[in-house]
């Protein structure tokens, strides 16, 4: 991931960290973080430890916290 793409994923997920409202959290999880997942991420990498995550992980991992707050 290039260094630009990486900082603004950073970028948004402090933003969203900061986040109060569960709602909007949600909103913004749903409709701007997978997007940006999917587009700059690659679908071959591969984890080199337990605790590392490959895309389609990461990406049903934020559809589970999103059920969770709009829950």
């Amino acid at each position: 991931m290039p260094t630009q793409r990486k900082l603004a994923l950073h970028n948004k997920i402090y933003v969203l960290e900061k986040m109060t409202n569960a709602i909007a959290k949600a909103n913004k999880m749903r409709d701007d973080i997978p997007d940006k997942i999917d587009k700059w991420t690659y679908d071959s990498y591969a984890t080199e430890t337990p605790l590392q995550l490959r895309k389609d992980e990461l990406l049903g991992l934020i559809d589970n916290l999103i059920g969770r707050l709009i829950a």
